[in-house]
């Protein structure tokens, strides 16, 4: 696994020195990359295969451009791939990992893109101030949040579009005025 696609990065969970670097496939630890992935051919058409991102007569339409042309595929499960690899912590599931181990987050941005998305999300799903003053990372929300949109676009360049999110809070209280 030394090509100039491989974008991986030793899991901090396991001993890389014996294991290499690892890939998740389907929730277990294998050695894959995108040169030498076949896909069952039960998948329909297309899927699975190297699609390089957004479609190339996309031009900047953006996402209702896109989606004026038919389906656009999307990325998603971040915080729980990023927990399975050992970067985040199990529980809380909040994005400081943009701060602290950034390229992980460009390897599964690039392993999306890979896979045909055309929609990179930032990751900055529970990015807001209560949310991170319960992992001690209250004073960081700025931070985390361009981390995670800069890192997304890194990515994308102009293969996808980059989307930010806005998560639920479970601090909202309906006698707030």
């Amino acid at each position: 696994m030394t090509s100039a696609d491989d974008h991986s990065v030793p899991c901090p969970v396991h001993d890389s020195r014996s294991a290499g670097h690892l890939r998740i496939v389907s929730g277990r630890h294998a050695i894959a990359s995108p040169s030498n992935y076949k896909p069952p051919s039960s998948f329909p058409a297309g899927v699975g295969q190297k699609r390089g991102g957004r479609r190339k007569s996309s031009g900047n339409t953006g996402i209702l451009g896109q989606l004026g042309k038919g389906v656009v595929l999307g990325d998603g499960g971040y915080l729980l791939e990023l927990e399975k690899r050992g970067y985040v912590q199990p529980g809380p599931f909040t994005p400081e990992v943009v701060l602290e181990h950034p390229a992980a987050v460009k390897e599964l941005h690039q392993e999306f893109l890979d896979a045909g998305a055309e929609v990179l999300q930032s990751l900055a799903f529970y990015a807001s101030k209560e949310k991170l003053a319960t992992v001690g990372y209250a004073n960081k929300v700025r931070d985390i949040n361009r981390a995670a949109v800069r890192l997304a676009r890194e990515v994308a360049g102009d293969r996808a579009l980059v989307a930010a999110n806005l998560s639920l809070t479970w601090m909202f209280d309906p006698k707030d005025k």
